[in-house]
């Protein structure tokens, strides 16, 4: 499994994009509140059963912790997009 690229939206309303992050790739960044948060990966499986996972999770400070995820699991080599749609945080 390898990515092609990842796409996020910064705490800045800015859309960052990643190209060729690793498989564990991660990023942190202070979020406020109102602010939103959204991301889609592009991935290459080279085989069947593989499993991939982008997930995006935030604080509201000394209020509660949540998170989003999407996960795909192939049934054959193949492209595919993993995506989190844009939300705004409350």
């Amino acid at each position: 499994m390898t990515f092609d690229s990842v796409v996020y939206e910064n705490a800045q309303g800015q859309i960052v994009k990643v190209i060729a992050p690793a498989n564990d790739w991660g990023i942190s960044f202070p979020m406020p509140a109102y602010g939103y948060v959204q991301g889609t990966a592009w991935a290459v499986a080279t085989a069947a059963n593989e499993t991939a996972s982008l997930k995006v999770r935030w604080t509201l400070t000394g209020v509660r912790t949540d998170s989003d995820s999407s996960t795909a699991t192939t049934t054959a080599p193949n492209r595919f997009t993993l995506q989190i749609v844009r939300r705004q945080i409350f």
